[in-house]
C-alpha cells in the first residue's frame, strides 16, 4: 500500500509519498538502530540494502550519551522512540567503573612504555604510547562513562555542564584507583633494573626549586590545551566530533613531546599520583595536580567568557530566539528524515529515498547566529588556536632532543594543527595562518571583511604562543634555538632555494585545505588529519632547507621575542606566493564547476 509520511529534508519538512509491502505490515522491522550524526552525510549502500540518510533533532544533555534509536514508521505515531531511561547501575556505578579500567588500561600501558624506554629515543616512544592508548580507552569507554581517565577533566567537564556533580568525587577517585592498580602492574611486570632507572614512571623531571615555576606553567599550559580540545570536541554542542578521542590521544601525544623536557607532560593527577605512591617518589608532587588543576580551570573561564558552550539551562540569548529554538525542537521531534519505501524483490526488503537533494539533509541550525557568532567568536578562535600552535611549535622546537632530529618537532607541528583544526572548524574555519585566510578568501570561503580580522588574531596569537614558550623553557634551550625562530638561512647563496622551498611547500599544504575543505566535489571529514599529515611531511623533506615555516605567524611571534629578524621576509613572501598559486589552480583549473573562473 501507499502512505504519505512527513520528513524532514535540508531545513523543510516536506510530504513524501511511501510504498509499503503487505508483507512488512506498518512498520519496519525494529531491530534496525541507526547512529544520529548531525554533519551532512550522502546515503550509503549497506549490506542489507537499506539506504539511509541522516535524522536532525535535538537531544538533551541527559540524553546525548546515548545517541541509538530505532526507526519507527507507525501511522500517526511519533516517529522517534523515547530513550531507555538508565538503572541506577548504568547511571551511576558503571561509568565508575569504566573510569577505573580505562585509567588502569592507559596508565598502565604509559608507565611501561616510559620503564622500558630506549634513550636514543628521547620522548617519541612514551609520547605515542600515552597518546593512542587513551584515545582507545576513550574510544571504548567514552559512551558510558565519557572517557575522562583525569580529575582535571571531569573537574573542567563538570563546570561547564557536561556532568553531574554527584558523580564527579566518584570520578576522580575512581581515575586514582586505576592510576594506582596500572603502577602496580607496571612494576610487577618490569624489571627492578627497569623500575629503579625510570623511578616507576613518577615524574622527576623538576630536580631543582629554580625549576618549579617552569615546570608548574608548562603543566598548567599543558592541560589548558588538553582540555580545550576536550571541551571543544566532546562538550561543546556546537564543535561536537567523532574524532574526538583521536584527537585527545594526538593533543596528549603533541604535548609530552614538546614539554615533556620540562615537566615531564603528565596532565593528569591520577597518572602522577599512582606511580608516585608505588615507588615512593613525592618531590615536587603538587606540581602535577597544581598545574593541571589550574590549566582545567582557565579552560573554563575561556569556554564560559566565550561562550563556546551555553548547558542547559544558561542560555543567554532573547526570548525569541529561545522561543525558535523551541519551535523548531518539537517539530524535529515530530519528523524523522528517514523515509520507507518498502519494496519486496526475491523476498529480499528494499529501503529507498525518494525526492531528496543530492546534498541531503543539511545541518540544522536550530537558532539564527548573532553579531557574537559572525564576527567576534572567529576571531576568538583563531587566536587561541594559533597561540597553542606556535606554543607547542615552538617548545618543541626548543627543548628538541638532538638524537631525534626533525621528527619530533615535525611530529608536534603536525598533531597541534590537526586537532586545532578538528576543534575549532566549526566556529572559524581553523585557518591559523594568514595565506590560507587570503586562499580561502579567493575561492569564495570566506567574507572579505573577516580578511583583516583573521589575520591580525592569527599574528597576535602567534607572538602570544612564542611568549608563553619564552616562559616555560630554560634560558640555555631557548638561545640554542634562537627562540624557535627561523635561523636556517644564513647567506644569500641559499636565498632563492628557501623562498622556492617555502612556496612549494605552502601551496601544497594549501591545496590539501582549499580541495578538502572549501571545493565542493572533494570536500573530506579527515580534512584535519589530511592537512596536519602534510605539515608533518613537508617538515621532514624540507626542514633543512627552509626550516619548513608555511605559516607567517608562525615566523613572526618567535622573530618579535627573540628579536630575530634576519631574513624575516621570506617567510611571508614564500607562504604567501604558494598560498595565491594553491588558489589560482583551484580557481582555475582544480576546483567544481561553482568555483572554477574558466571551462565551466
Amino acid at each position: 500500500m501507499r502512505e504519505t509520511e512527513k520528513c524532514l529534508v535540508g531545513n523543510k519538512a516536506r510530504q513524501i509519498e511511501v510504498s509499503r509491502s503487505p508483507a512488512l505490515g506498518s512498520n519496519p522491522p525494529s531491530d534496525h538502530l541507526y547512529q544520529l550524526r548531525s554533519a551532512p552525510v550522502a546515503t550509503h549502500s549497506l549490506p542489507d540494502s537499506i539506504t539511509r540518510g541522516t535524522c536532525s533533532f535535538t537531544m538533551t544533555s541527559a540524553e546525548s550519551k546515548s545517541e541509538m534509536f530505532t526507526v519507527s514508521a507507525g501511522d500517526g505515531g511519533d516517529s522517534q522512540k523515547q530513550p531507555k531511561k538508565l538503572s541506577f547501575f548504568e547511571h551511576y556505578v558503571q561509568p565508575c567503573l569504566a573510569e577505573v579500567l580505562g585509567s588502569f588500561l592507559f596508565m598502565f600501558v604509559g608507565c611501561v612504555s616510559v620503564m622500558g624506554n630506549v634513550g636514543i629515543s628521547g620522548s617519541i616512544q612514551p609520547a605515542l604510547a600515552h597518546g593512542l592508548a587513551l584515545a582507545i580507552a576513550i574510544a571504548i569507554f567514552g559512551e558510558i562513562s565519557g572517557g575522562h581517565f583525569n580529575p582535571a577533566v571531569s573537574v573542567c567537564v563538570y563546570m561547564i555542564g557536561g556532568m553531574e556533580l554527584i558523580l564527579l568525587l566518584p570520578y576522580i577517585l575512581s581515575q586514582i584507583l586505576g592510576g594506582v592498580i596500572a603502577a602496580s602492574l607496571a612494576k610487577a611486570v618490569s624489571s627492578a633494573d627497569a623500575f629503579g632507572n625510570a623511578t616507576g614512571a613518577a615524574f622527576d623531571v623538576v630536580q631543582s626549586s629554580h625549576e618549579v615555576g617552569s615546570a608548574t606553567m608548562a603543566e598548567m599550559i599543558m592541560t589548558l590545551f588538553l582540555t580545550m580540545v576536550v571541551s571543544m570536541s566532546a562538550v561543546n554542542t556546537r564543535t561536537q566530533s567523532a574524532l574526538a578521542p583521536f584527537c585527545i590521544g594526538l593533543t596528549v601525544s603533541a604535548n609530552i613531546l614538546a614539554g615533556g623536557g620540562i615537566s615531564g607532560g603528565c596532565m593528569n593527577p591520577a597518572r602522577a599520583f599512582g606511580p608516585a605512591m608505588v615507588s615512593g617518589h613525592w618531590t615536587h608532587h603538587w606540581i602535577y595536580w597544581v598545574g593541571p588543576v589550574t590549566g582545567a580551570l582557565v579552560t573554563v573561564s575561556l569556554v564560559s567568557l566565550g561562550s563556546m558552550n551555553c548547558p542547559e539551562g544558561k542560555e543567554t540569548h532573547s526570548a525569541a530566539e529561545r522561543e525558535t529554538t523551541a519551535e523548531l525542537q518539537r517539530e524535529q521531534q515530530k519528523v524523522c528524515s528517514f523515509t520507507w519505501c518498502s519494496k519486496m524483490s526475491g523476498g529480499a526488503e528494499k529501503f529507498e529515498l525518494e525526492e531528496l537533494d543530492k546534498t541531503l539533509l543539511k545541518k540544522n541550525n536550530s537558532r539564527p547566529q548573532g553579531k557574537y557568532e559572525r564576527v567576534f567568536q572567529p576571531c576568538v578562535a583563531e587566536l587561541v588556536g594559533t597561540t597553542f600552535f606556535v606554543f607547542i611549535g615552538c617548545v618543541s622546537v626548543i627543548e628538541n632532543v638532538e638524537a631525534a632530529g626533525r621528527l619530533q618537532p615535525a611530529l608536534v607541528h603536525g598533531l597541534t594543527v590537526a586537532v586545532l583544526v578538528a576543534c575549532m572548524a566549526e566556529i572559524s574555519g581553523s585557518h591559523f595562518n594568514p595565506p590560507f585566510t587570503l586562499a580561502i578568501w579567493l575561492c569564495g570561503g570566506m567574507q572579505l571583511t573577516m580578511v583583516i580580522p583573521y589575520i591580525i588574531s592569527q599574528l597576535l596569537g602567534g607572538v602570544l604562543g612564542a611568549a608563553m614558550s619564552k616562559v616555560m623553557t630554560s634560558h640555555e634551550n631557548y638561545v640554542n634555538a634562537t627562540g624557535a625562530a627561523f635561523a636556517v638561512l644564513q647567506s644569500d647563496a641559499q636565498l632563492g632555494k628557501v623562498v622556492f622551498a617555502e612556496m612549494a611547500m605552502t601551496c601544497l599544504v594549501t591545496l590539501v585545505v582549499l580541495m578538502g575543505a572549501v571545493n565542493g566535489k572533494s570536500k573530506s571529514p579527515l580534512v584535519p588529519f589530511m592537512v596536519g599529515c602534510t605539515v608533518i611531511v613537508n617538515i621532514l623533506a624540507g626542514g633543512d632547507v627552509s626550516g619548513t615555516c608555511l605559516n607567517p605567524a608562525r615566523a613572526f611571534g618567535p622573530a618579535l621575542m627573540a628579536n630575530y629578524w634576519a631574513y624575516h621576509w621570506v617567510y611571508w613572501v614564500g607562504p604567501i606566493g604558494g598560498g595565491l598559486v594553491a588558489a589560482a589552480l583551484v580557481r582555475f583549473l582544480l576546483g567544481d564547476e561553482k568555483l572554477r573562473v574558466i571551462m565551466k
